[in-house]
């Protein structure tokens, strides 16, 4: 996986239950927004605001399930 990617993860990980714009994460990456936007959806399979919806829903049911 790219070093991009990685960073943007983790980021996304870190910040779940903040607000996460496309363009935090092309900053990190050092790309303009459309760019970073295209190479994500390419390499993860989904769009960013995707990614972080389903990320931020399955830790929220981790949150339930575990009380």
């Amino acid at each position: 996986m790219q070093n991009f990617i990685k960073s943007s993860l983790e980021y996304i990980e870190q910040n779940l239950k903040a607000d996460i714009a496309s363009e935090d994460l092309a900053e990190i990456a050092n790309y303009s927004v459309g760019h970073f936007c295209r190479l994500f959806a390419q390499t993860m399979g989904s769009t960013v605001a995707s990614y972080i919806l389903k990320r931020r829903l399955d830790h929220a049911l981790a949150e339930i399930s575990s009380g």
